[in-house]
């Protein structure tokens, strides 16, 4: 499960996550199953341990350097 804000879907209707990696943003496309409202089922794409940016909104480009928490 992943925060339903974490994950965005582009206009092919293809869902997607931002992660950090090494300080960097990286796009992930994401297979996402069932919602709560709350939360989004993430059937593949991801695996544990990945670090997720919470606002998938963020106009973020891919390998921009960001400082994580």
């Amino acid at each position: 499960m992943a925060p339903l804000e974490a994950v965005r879907t582009n206009p092919d209707g293809q869902r997607q996550v931002l992660l950090v990696t090494a300080g960097q943003v990286h796009h992930r496309f994401v297979e996402a199953g069932l919602s709560d409202g709350q939360s989004i089922e993430i059937l593949s794409g991801l695996t544990p341990g990945d670090t997720l940016i919470r606002n998938a909104s963020l106009d973020l480009k891919d390998k921009t350097k960001i400082k994580s928490n």
